[in-house]
Order: structure tokens, then C-alpha cells, then sequence
């Protein structure tokens, strides 16, 4: 992976949009020149692995949906897991299966035969892990109860105990969501 440098620009580079004093990311691999950018690159830039771009972008993806969700639904959190994050890695584990049942039989037990066997295990627990997580809210008390209830003030406390309930339920899932990550090379 290629290492970013925070530098402050001493001259101008109209063809990335930085100039003389601003402040700007420079980074480079051995074979594919230099990059410049005006915001912090994220890991999915600074590698040229087609296979971890992508992963490293997975995991981007979790990061924003969970830092920067307002209100979410957990029927918003599961469609996300389910329409988004699976097929994703279920794409990425067929492209290294694929590769690996293409590759000649002596080969698939050495090295590159390891490597594509440990990122498919990988992305085969990541998996795991993400149709692991419960979107079904159970709470103390059913919002059918809640409103069967007569006084107005003992139901408006009802509705904030089922308000936090889910609040802490939906807390916990993204919790969750944000802590599972790829554990491969």
C-alpha cells in the first residue's frame, strides 16, 4: 500500500485543482505515478490491488453508513447489509474462486493458491458475520399496547421507554455493522 504525505503546495498544479499554498495529499506507486488530491485518500486509493480496492471500499461503505446515518430505519440498516454488503462479497469470493479453480492444479497449492484460498475463508466469515446480525426489535412492550393505554401521560412515557428501546436497538445493530471487517490479506 502506498504511503499519503500532507504537504503545502510551492507551486501550482491547475490539473489537480491545488495551488500555490494550499495544502494538498501526494502519494505513489512503483508503477503507476504520482497522485495528488486537496482531502485525505482513503485506503481503497492507495493500493493498486484490484481485490483489496474493492474490500477496503467494502469497508469504507460500512464506516460512512454507520457515522453518518440520521434516523435510520432498521429495515433502511437491513437492506443495506442485504442489498448491498452480501452481494458484494459474495461477487468478490466467486471472482476468487474462479481464479483459483483457473489456475493449474500445482499452482493452487503454493502461495497464490494460499492467498486465494485465505481471502475467500475471509470474505466467507465477513459473510457470516453480516447474516449473523438480528434486525427483528423485540420490545418490553408492543406499540399496540402502548396505545391502549388511557392516560395520556403514562402512554407518553410508554412511547419514550419503546422510543429509547429502539434507539438502543438500532445503536447496538450499527455497533455491530461497524465492527466487522475483513480479516485477510
Amino acid at each position: 500500500m502506498a504511503k499519503a504525505t500532507y504537504q503545502v503546495a510551492r507551486k501550482d498544479y491547475p490539473q489537480h485543482g491545488i495551488f500555490k499554498g494550499e495544502g494538498y495529499w501526494k502519494w505513489s506507486f512503483r508503477f503507476g505515478g504520482t497522485h495528488y488530491s486537496k482531502t485525505k485518500p482513503k485506503p481503497s486509493q492507495l493500493t493498486q490491488s484490484e481485490f483489496l480496492g474493492r474490500v477496503y471500499a467494502l469497508s469504507e461503505d460500512i464506516d460512512d453508513f454507520v457515522n453518518n446515518y440520521d434516523d435510520l430505519t432498521t429495515e433502511g440498516i437491513q437492506e443495506f447489509v442485504e442489498n448491498t454488503l452480501i452481494p458484494e462479497i459474495e461477487d468478490l469470493q466467486d471472482e476468487c474462486e474462479n481464479s483459483l479453480d483457473n489456475m493449474p492444479e500445482g499452482l493452487q497449492d503454493g502461495p497464490t493458491g494460499e492467498l486465494l484460498q485465505g481471502r475467500i475463508e475471509a470474505l466467507e466469515e465477513m459473510r457470516g458475520e453480516l447474516e449473523c446480525l438480528e434486525f427483528v426489535f423485540f420490545p418490553s412492550m408492543e406499540q399496540e399496547e402502548i396505545d391502549a393505554i388511557e392516560g395520556e401521560e403514562e402512554r407518553e412515557e410508554a412511547q419514550d421507554e419503546f422510543n429509547n428501546e429502539l434507539d438502543d436497538f438500532r445503536s447496538s445493530l450499527l455497533e455491530e455493522l461497524g465492527a466487522i471487517a475483513y480479516g485477510g490479506e
